[in-house]
């Protein structure tokens, strides 16, 4: 083999790798962008899941208060069918 047909081969060698290495950096590129918009969407969730927790105990508050007000009118109800009674 002649030095012309080795740096030949040598130069085709050196643009296969510097393709390769071309489509590895836009591979990364790409993977670092899905894994920003992963990243985001993750945040935006996590952001929904809080509130939804605090809807959540906020309706749980909400049940709560309704009956304890329920058992209050309960038991005016009782009292006044008691009182009834006696009057009768």
């Amino acid at each position: 083999m002649d030095d012309s047909t080795q740096n030949q081969d040598t130069h085709a060698q050196k643009q296969r790798i510097q393709y390769s290495l071309s489509i590895a950096d836009a591979d990364l590129r790409k993977k670092d962008r899905e894994k920003e918009a992963e990243l985001l969407e993750l945040k935006r969730l996590e952001k929904q899941l809080v509130m939804l927790q605090i809807n959540i105990s906020d309706r749980k508050k909400g049940v709560k208060k309704i009956e304890d007000e329920k058992m209050m009118i309960d038991n005016e109800i009782k009292t006044l069918k008691k009182k009834l009674n006696e009057i009768m």
